[in-house]
């Protein structure tokens, strides 16, 4: 299943847009959703000019993408969760208000922008979190040895 929305967003209000083995490409608008989550399960969410807003939710991707190209994620009390799948920013940044960034086997890259978490952690676990060219893990190393 493919659904694309041209200049116009995808608001969900209290449920979840669940993405398994197809796309929902969004060109010029947002993905939107109030109370509930976007699941993407080996499909893609694709958002081109604009961004994916969950608000008391998650964006969770496994085996699949969520890419937003001059936009955001923006996460308000709950997490960004990448299983080994991807998240991918260009020109904007990802960030989560009360929650985490989880990134078990997969990654969130941000070009351009940055991860913001307010109240919450940013955990890796067997993958990575890259802003610019550098990875998190390689910038927090530095910056222990800058303390130490």
């Amino acid at each position: 299943m493919c659904i694309i929305c041209d200049n116009l967003p995808v608001v969900v209000d209290g449920g979840a847009v669940v993405v398994e083995g197809g796309a929902v490409v969004v060109d010029g608008g947002a993905v939107v959703v109030e109370g509930g989550a976007v699941v993407v399960d080996g499909g893609a969410v694709v958002v081109d000019g604009g961004a994916v807003v969950v608000d008391g939710g998650a964006v969770v991707v496994d085996g699949g993408a969520v890419v937003v190209l001059g936009g955001a994620v923006v996460v308000d009390g709950g997490a960004v969760v990448v299983e080994g799948g991807a998240v991918v920013v260009d020109g904007g940044a990802v960030v989560v208000d009360g929650g985490a960034v989880v990134v078990d086997g997969g990654a969130v890259v941000v070009d351009g922008g940055a991860v913001v978490v307010d109240g919450g952690a940013v955990v890796v676990d067997g993958g990575a979190v890259v802003v610019g060219t550098e990875n998190m893990q390689t910038q927090m190393h530095k910056l222990c040895l800058l303390i130490s």
